[in-house]
């Protein structure tokens, strides 16, 4: 950087200094102790502003050249905290208005109690798990972050006796993104106790899909192609001839999701319940962000909106654009609208003074990157005049 005094000049004043010193030597040589204290820079809180160098007549200060500021674009959420810090007009950032995606927004209040300016209006809604409707499969519970959902642990098991083989329960099962349960026999058949004879073919009367074939002296035949596996067939039959399809749960790879139990109308499916209660959301932690409705595999989980509600909102005239709820909501609700003569964030380098207060105002973001010099102070050039001491503004210079 360019000094605003010559060095000739500084020569000339300290042989002068050196002069008047030589010629007091005596008187100071009387003293037992001069009090002298030297100067230092304290690198933490120096800014490289360069304010301290301009006022030293005696070349003692070292600043290689002052502290540069760029607004990093990616990072800067345009809140413009950083011009009203600005003294020196070097900062433009245009504001932008927010506001809510209503069809995204679950009404969660997360960006509401994040709002300092109480601009952001958010009604309250419930969410509930209706008994009759909950398979007890627990997916929703892990996916709450507020951990508010309880939901009582089961046991599947499957009653052979009971089982029709319709394959409902494997149809289920498949939808849920498992493969526990298959067919271990996937046809009807009669057996040879039937008494085609004797009978008056009740399992032919029973058959809507006209699959079973009566035979004149022989046994009764079921044709696979048009068997849908009702098993309508099965109780009529006075003899117990009709020898249905069969299914097989693996019970070492089964999640206990209860899909099978819900679709299975042969109460062949039994649920144990393992732990007591019902499954349930305790309000008193649930922050009605939504997560779990998205996850219920079932769609089973239900909203409920109050008499009076109404979509999420914010306030303009409150609204000081700081930018907490765009960063805050989990669900990117928050629309961020710039404006018709939209210019991107900048620092206007020949207006900056290197003050840094920009860069200190924006430690929540990070979004100002400074290219930092720190001055130095040379001992054998300072004569303790204090000057730079005195003009520094973050108490950058210290005695000792």
């Amino acid at each position: 950087m360019e000094r605003k005094n010559e060095r000739r000049d500084f020569l000339r004043k300290s042989l002068l200094f050196s002069g008047v010193a030589t010629l007091t030597g005596t008187w100071l040589s009387s003293c037992n102790k001069i009090a002298y204290n030297d100067l230092r820079v304290i690198d933490e809180r120096c800014t490289g502003c360069g304010d301290c160098y301009d006022v030293c007549y005696y070349s003692a200060i070292n600043l290689p050249k002052k502290s540069s500021y760029t607004i990093l674009k990616t990072e800067c959420i345009e809140c413009g905290d950083c011009v009203t810090v600005c003294e020196d007009d070097a900062i433009h950032v245009s504001l932008s208005n927010y506001s809510i995606n209503t069809i995204t927004c679950t009404d969660c209040g997360i960006c509401k109690n994040n709002c300092e300016d109480d601009a952001i209006t958010v009604s309250s809604v419930i969410h509930r798990i209706p008994i009759e409707k909950c398979t007890l499969c627990g997916d929703c519970e892990p996916k709450c972050p507020q951990n508010a959902i309880r939901i009582p642990k089961i046991n599947i098991r499957l009653e052979e006796e009971a089982c029709v083989g319709c394959g409902e329960c494997i149809s289920a099962c498949q939808n849920r993104g498992h493969d526990v349960i298959t067919f271990e026999k996937e046809t009807y058949t009669v057996r040879n106790k039937c008494a085609n004879r004797s009978c008056n073919h009740e399992c032919v009367s029973a058959c809507d899909y006209d699959a079973i074939t009566k035979v004149n002296g022989s046994a009764a035949v079921i044709d696979p192609e048009k068997c849908v596996k009702c098993g309508k067939c099965i109780q009529p039959c006075p003899h117990e001839a009709i020898n249905p399809a069969k299914v097989h749960i693996d019970e070492d790879n089964c999640v206990d999701c209860g899909a099978c139990y819900m679709v299975c109308d042969w109460d062949a499916i039994e649920r144990e319940q393992l732990t007591e209660g019902e499954p349930t959301i305790d309000m008193s932690l649930c922050n009605n962000c939504g997560d779990c409705v998205p996850v219920c595999p079932d769609g089973v989980i239900e909203r409920k909106e109050p008499e009076n509600y109404l979509p999420a909102s914010i306030d303009q005239d409150k609204c000081t654009q700081c930018g907490e709820c765009l960063i805050v909501c989990p669900h990117e609700s928050i629309i961020k609208e710039k404006p018709a003569n939209y210019k991107e964030p900048l620092i206007n380098a020949e207006k900056c003074t290197s003050c840094g207060k920009c860069f200190d105002e924006c430690v929540k973001w990070n979004a100002i990157e400074r290219e930092l010099y720190t001055a130095s102070i040379v001992d054998h050039l300072c004569v303790n005049c204090t000057k730079c001491k005195q003009v520094c503004s973050y108490d950058a210079i210290e005695t000792y």
